[in-house]
């Protein structure tokens, strides 16, 4: 008992910032949530789409076996947010709790699995500890606005936790990676489907992080191919069975849509050129909204501007290659989605 004691003592001593920072975390978090869970926001109908999700696996007698979930399964809905019902739903059914608790109680939750899953992925990237925690404060400030971020606790938030952890395994070094990425894809995958787009990145970072350190990682591109494999193995028979994912990269390449997006982005570069932004823009139909979202937030003054550059000299100063990577993989994917 003594040497357990021990042990817990020296964890706490040699974690102390880190555990304090996620105290915070969680305590600011919790007290957003419960606003959010008061608030106009519980009744828009992506809420109430969610509720239904989770209702889908609740109501049934024995979780799953009921025609109802064997029928949604003939559909893209089914699959949609599959594992987010799956575990929420069978969460309500076990502890008979109504759709709506279990929909408020998954914010909690969330949280709850976010921070050590932040944890873990800034540790695959510094190991200065008061560092770490100095990481973590930073993530607790953030909420996202429009790209939903830490706020807005539904599918696409598990989608990106997920992407977190699945980053921090092709950065680190576990002997088990094989099996962690075919567990935590195709769960990812049936999360949201947003996670279909948000594994481009990590192929982008790799890339980067090789023409920085001027080598080939072989173990890195191992993961990184099986990763894409995986992914790939999981989507192709789905979106074949289905035939019909209005947010699957293969509806961009249906004709009907494309010549209507070529109209739409027509009609738009007509106006504005009428305003002078046709070159840029022309290319980039959607740069607007992450102009808005993003650019506007950081460049929106000379001194911030002058702050952001010192940081970026900082980081390739100490030669800090992984968040550089990171950043700018997720950068040039932000503005390549633009097209």
């Amino acid at each position: 008992m003594r040497e357990i004691t021990g042990k817990i003592s020296k964890y706490i001593e040699n974690n102390k910032w880190i555990l304090l920072v996620s105290l915070v975390f969680i305590i600011w978090k919790f007290f957003l949530v419960s606003i959010i869970l008061g608030g106009e926001m519980m009744k828009t109908s992506d809420a109430l789409i969610y509720i239904s999700h989770i209702d889908s696996i609740n109501k049934c007698s024995h979780i799953i076996f009921c025609n109802d979930f064997l029928t949604s399964l003939t559909r893209y809905t089914g699959f949609e947010h599959l594992s987010y019902r799956l575990f929420f739903g069978s969460i309500g059914h076990l502890l008979k709790m109504s759709s709506l608790n279990v929909f408020h109680l998954s914010f909690y939750i969330g949280i709850l699995i976010l921070v050590p899953s932040l944890i873990f992925f800034l540790k695959n990237i510094e190991t200065d500890k008061k560092l770490i925690a100095f990481l973590l404060f930073f993530f607790a400030l953030y909420n996202g606005g429009g790209y939903h971020g830490f706020w807005w606790v539904v599918p696409s938030f598990f989608a990106t936790l997920l992407i977190f952890i699945i980053f921090a395994i092709i950065l680190g070094n576990y002997r088990h990676w094989k099996m962690i990425l075919l567990i935590l894809i195709p769960i990812g995958l049936y999360t949201h489907t947003i996670f279909l787009y948000l594994m481009v990145p990590i192929v982008f970072f790799y890339i980067i992080y090789s023409f920085f350190l001027k080598k080939i990682d072989i173990v890195m591109l191992k993961k990184v191919v099986f990763s894409i494999f995986i992914l790939i193995v999981f989507y192709v028979p789905i979106s074949y069975y289905l035939e019909n994912n209005p947010y699957g990269p293969e509806t961009f390449f249906n004709k009907k849509n494309i010549n209507l997006n070529a109209q739409s982005i027509e009609k738009n570069n007509l106006l504005q050129v009428k305003q002078g932004h046709f070159l840029f823009e022309k290319l980039f139909p959607g740069f607007r909204d992450i102009k808005g979202i993003y650019f506007d937030w950081i460049f929106f003054n000379p001194v911030f501007v002058i702050i952001f550059v010192y940081i970026i000299f900082i980081l390739f100063y100490y030669k800090q290659y992984k968040i550089l990577s990171v950043y700018l993989a997720s950068l040039i994917f932000a503005l390549l989605s633009s097209i």
